[in-house]
């Protein structure tokens, strides 16, 4: 699947997230769910709302660097290359 998305990232065709859909149905057949998939589709992407233990699993929570910046309000906005 990484290949699969490093493609789609160079395409205007297809996205990462169309990627992200076909490998979690790939394992919700693999977990034999089939007949549930949209239950087992909608419990896979809202997990860390449904099982707040696992919200500090994910990748993109555990290394996000976004934070509040420190601009506030009037102030003058740096020239930034």
């Amino acid at each position: 699947y990484q290949k699969r998305y490093c493609e789609a990232e160079q395409s205007s065709s297809s996205s990462w997230l169309d990627i992200t859909d076909e490998l979690q149905r790939q394992v919700i057949r693999e977990f034999n769910l089939e007949d549930e998939m949209h239950e087992a589709l909608l419990c896979l992407r809202c997990a860390t709302q449904i099982y707040p233990d696992l919200q500090s699993i994910p990748l993109y929570v555990k290394y996000n660097r976004a934070r509040d910046g420190d601009l506030r309000i009037g102030d003058i906005v740096p020239n930034v290359p």
